[in-house]
């Protein structure tokens, strides 16, 4: 802006004035003509299709799903106390109550947070007064924790949420119905049931000093965790 002033000024100067004589200019000062240019942006041209190299076949990149399970999937929510938030001691916890009988002969999946997903209506063995699970982890190694890393028996606490049913999304799939957000939870559900293997034996919760300031900060949620995944449920054939 200062550039186009100084030009317009000078030729204002030029055009109002008989001669060059007229015009007073301090001593050691140029009449410069500033020239003002836009610069197009430009893409740079990706190459062609690589021509080295052998092509390599993909035998099967999804297995079509036709029909799925009619049946009632019981969501409980799962909490710890003391609390605590790293997925991989929520599961060692989690597996021990599955160890110690807790559930019975159901064998239900965790994702990891607090969610517990079951095919059946789970009747929960040795709760408390107060609606908890006594949880002794003395021979199971924890991550370390520094507020917890003396604990080693905990209480959970199991709470029904809701009943999900996979023939919203069996509709959906057949084109009999839109997708809507009850749809998009019975996909997700499916993710974790499918999953529930790989992430309870394979999960990866890489510390937050593996990354830098900046690469923490705009990293994607999530890609700090779920390196094994095996399978994932997806839309359309």
């Amino acid at each position: 802006m200062l550039k186009r002033r100084i030009h317009y000024d000078y030729e204002t100067i030029i055009s109002n004035s008989d001669s060059k004589d007229e015009i007073e200019l301090p001593k050691k000062q140029k009449a410069v003509d500033f020239k003002l240019t836009s610069t197009e942006l430009k893409v740079a041209e990706r190459p062609d299709v690589g021509l080295r190299g052998k092509s390599v076949d993909l035998k099967c990149n999804y297995l079509k799903i036709n029909t799925l399970p009619n049946v009632d999937i019981h969501h409980y929510k799962f909490s710890v106390r003391p609390c605590i938030k790293k997925p991989k001691a929520l599961f060692k916890i989690f597996s021990r109550m599955c160890l110690d009988n807790v559930f019975g002969p159901v064998h239900p999946v965790f994702d990891g947070k607090e969610a517990i997903y079951s095919p059946s209506h789970l009747n929960i063995n040795a709760i408390n007064e107060d609606g908890e699970i006594y949880v002794n982890m003395d021979q199971v190694a924890l991550p370390r924790d520094e507020k917890h890393e003396e604990i080693r028996t905990y209480n959970a606490r199991i709470e029904k949420v809701q009943i999900i049913n996979f023939r919203l999304l069996q509709d959906y799939i057949n084109g009999q119905s839109p997708l809507t957000g009850e749809i998009l939870n019975c996909n997700h559900v499916l993710n974790i049931i499918m999953n529930f293997t790989a992430h309870n034996m394979f999960i990866v919760d890489m510390a937050s000093e593996d990354w830098s300031d900046h690469m923490a900060k705009n990293r994607v949620p999530g890609a700090n965790q779920g390196f094994c995944q095996s399978m994932r449920p997806g839309w359309g054939k």
